[in-house]
């Protein structure tokens, strides 16, 4: 990771908080507004205790979620029950307006959940592997020059993924040439990207929990990608390079 390294100024990572993944992609699906996000993470804990906000989290993954045990509608009514019961336990604070605008999309939950009754969804809202290629592409086509990624074959990556990854790029003025994918043990691209990502979720997961090395924090921090969704403040400070610490993009590490 050092200056002097072979990829430094190479190399970027897209760190994601899983936690912060959960409730950013649940306040954008139901209120369409994703800034609201942050407040709620930030003040949740606070506000609920850990044991309701953990009860918040596991609701909004269900919910999120393409497959789930019993009966389809039935995360709908756990996550608008929990919902209920932390504005009834905390009406007064910051975290509980947001809940309050939150108990009022129903009607959409619902169309969400029982659109899946058609199949599941060609774009999972919980899988973040999809638009991180298109930033990728962003990233690394921003000098004008058209890019053609390397990624290791997996079950996600259909054609109809790839069609709609290719599509979503152009409509957004992304300079992508072509994905192509490769058997990961044969390519040493792909290789060196895994590594690079294990050294980078370790030292990201470190800094979330407290336990962080400032020295490995700081050689990690010119590869985090600005676009990264993390919404922890203190962790996010230590990784996210002085340019990026804008209030809108929050830069972000995978627990």
């Amino acid at each position: 990771l050092a200056p002097d390294g072979p990829i430094h100024g190479r190399a970027r990572v897209h760190l994601m908080e899983k936690s912060f993944f959960v409730v950013d992609r649940a306040v954008g699906m139901l209120l369409g507004d994703p800034g609201q996000a942050v407040a709620l993470f930030r003040e949740g804990r606070r506000a609920f205790g850990q044991d309701g906000w953990q009860a918040f989290l596991e609701a909004a993954n269900q919910l999120l979620r393409v497959r789930n045990n019993g009966e389809p509608g039935a995360p709908v009514d756990v996550f608008y029950g929990t919902v209920d019961t932390l504005r009834r336990a905390r009406p007064d604070t910051d975290a509980t307006a947001i809940l309050e605008r939150l108990a009022a999309t129903r009607p959409r939950a619902v169309s969400y959940r029982a659109a899946f009754l058609d199949g599941p969804p060609l774009i999972p809202v919980l899988n973040p592997l999809l638009p991180a290629i298109v930033r990728t592409a962003a990233l690394w086509s921003g000098d004008g020059r058209p890019v053609r990624l390397v990624h290791d074959r997996q079950n996600m990556l259909t054609p109809d993924r790839i069609a709609w990854i290719e599509e979503a790029a152009r409509q957004a003025g992304v300079g992508l040439a072509g994905l192509r994918l490769v058997v990961a043990r044969e390519d040493a691209r792909v290789q060196v990207a895994d590594f690079l990502a294990g050294i980078a979720r370790k030292i990201a997961s470190d800094e979330l929990n407290g336990r962080g090395d400032p020295a490995l924090t700081a050689l990690l921090r010119p590869y985090v990608d600005p676009a990264s969704v993390w919404g922890d403040a203190r962790s996010r400070a230590l990784l996210a390079a002085p340019a990026d610490l804008g209030p809108t993009a929050p830069a972000a590490g995978r627990r």
